[in-house]
């Protein structure tokens, strides 16, 4: 399979059982993901499982993302206090899992962030086994897997449904079933926006307890008039939910495939899909040098075998230049001969040509520094008669017609006043906003704001 290195690459989901493996094939071109394969590899062997996988999978380069639900240790969701910007809510964070990480000795610790609005922010700690976590990668470099990506295995059944854009465009939530243990993450605009564990319950409470949660969620969403759509994983009855929307959860939900594989692929495929996007979210459990290793692994061998494939064609066309350029060698020599004496006839000209231009700039740097005089008297006129009491003028720099004014402007409104008083005047051509940065994370309309405008005078 011919693939475009550095630009196109294959992505393979890969998840661990103790005896077995299952794996999900995905090409990824410019964001547009495509299903090649999928499989089962069963050895007591973790070398041979992957030996067997490399011997099925269509491509020869790949990188792959691995979930294992071993690592998996517990997942923490916790609000954020009254934070002013993105940045601050991820310094919270970073901080709020070091302290994680200093109260559960042998875990480690990855966090997201995800803004519910303009001023609430909500953290997910994902806390793994280190020592497992060892472990799996020992087993994956032995078995010469270039890895790009490592998870727990309690959001995969969600980024499996992340290629629908029914999920990605609105309020959605997975029911899954991982290791016996019920779990509900919801997603707001494709973001993860909670996480409620459900733990080892029946079937029906579940369900009951799913119903609760989303009905409560849905509380703080009346005036939106939105409910959450729910996609579930084997879900054996729909009771207690006649009102809501209610999906069978497919692999790949929103590709379009003939052979879509089994349910039980979908931790595997939502493993290839958060390594084609890995900012779904910030959890991380690999280092970037194994990412950075494992990526270039993957572009190294699709240069190495493009260039192959493209050997006999570059040696071709050079032997075909080759020829056409002995037949050319001799008509070229006489087109020489008649090109030299071309060549002292055009040098005259260009002297003469030369001289005209020197001319011509001579008038024309004359011709501008009038004008210049002339258009920097006019354009003060212009000014004083534009200028509002709120905006103040820090720079002008004037470049032949046009004129530079930089300043501060006491709001938006302000700022746009000044600007439609300028167009207004028969001096001025036209007026374009070339910069405009308010001051702090405010964007309400009386914040003071920076300004820099291109103003077009005329002639």
């Amino acid at each position: 399979m011919v693939k475009l290195p550095f630009l196109e690459r294959t992505v393979v989901g890969v998840e661990l059982f103790p005896r077995s493996i299952r794996w999900v094939e995905l090409n990824v071109l410019f964001g547009r993901v495509s299903l090649v394969s999928y499989g089962e590899a069963e050895h007591p062997l973790r070398r041979e499982q992957f030996q067997q996988m490399k011997d099925q999978l269509k491509a020869d380069a790949y990188v792959v993302s691995v979930v294992d639900g071993a690592l998996f240790d517990h997942m923490l969701v916790e609000d954020a206090p009254a934070i002013d910007s993105v940045v601050e809510a991820e310094q919270w964070a970073e901080n709020r899992n070091g302290e994680h990480l200093d109260t559960h000795p042998g875990l480690e610790c990855s966090y997201t962030v995800t803004g519910l609005n303009e001023d609430e922010y909500r953290g997910f700690f994902l806390g793994i086994h280190e020592e497992r976590k060892t472990q799996c990668i020992r087993e994956l470099e032995e078995s010469d897997v270039p890895v790009v990506n490592l998870g727990a295995g309690v959001l995969e059944s969600s980024y499996n449904l992340l290629l629908n854009p029914d999920v990605v465009t609105g309020y959605s939530a997975v029911l899954y079933r991982h290791q016996d243990e019920w779990g509900l993450v919801l997603y707001q605009s494709g973001q993860i926006s909670q996480f409620y564990p459900l733990g080892q319950v029946p079937d029906d409470q579940a369900i009951e307890l799913t119903e609760g949660y989303l009905t409560t969620e849905e509380l703080g969403m009346e005036e939106q008039g939105e409910m959450y759509t729910l996609y579930t994983y084997d879900l054996p009855a729909r009771s207690g939910m006649s009102r809501r929307s209610v999906h069978s959860a497919e692999t790949l939900s929103g590709l379009k495939i003939g052979d879509r594989p089994p349910a039980d692929y979908a931790r595997c495929a939502g493993a290839a899909i958060k390594a084609c996007f890995p900012d779904i979210d910030g959890f991380s459990f690999t280092s970037e040098e194994t990412v950075r290793r494992g990526v270039f692994q993957n572009d190294q061998k699709e240069a190495l075998r493009l260039g192959i494939l493209l050997f006999v064609p570059i040696i071709c066309v050079m032997l075909v230049l080759y020829g056409a350029n002995s037949i050319l060698s001799s008509e070229l020599s006489e087109t020489t001969q008649i090109m030299n004496r071309i060549k002292e006839n055009v040098e005259q000209v260009e002297f003469e040509q030369e001289r005209a231009l020197q001319l011509s700039r001579s008038f024309s740097e004359a011709k501008n520094l009038v004008l210049e005089r002339t258009n920097r008297s006019r354009f003060f006129q212009v000014l004083e008669k534009a200028i509002i009491d709120e905006v103040w003028i820090q720079g002008l720099m004037a470049e032949g017609r046009v004129v530079r004014v930089t300043g501060e402007s006491g709001s938006q409104v302000g700022l746009t006043r000044f600007m439609m008083n300028l167009e207004s005047h028969v001096f001025t051509e036209s007026v374009e906003l070339v910069k405009s940065d308010t001051d702090g994370e405010s964007t309400g309309q009386q914040s003071p704001t920076s300004f820099e405008l291109l103003v077009q005078t005329a002639e």
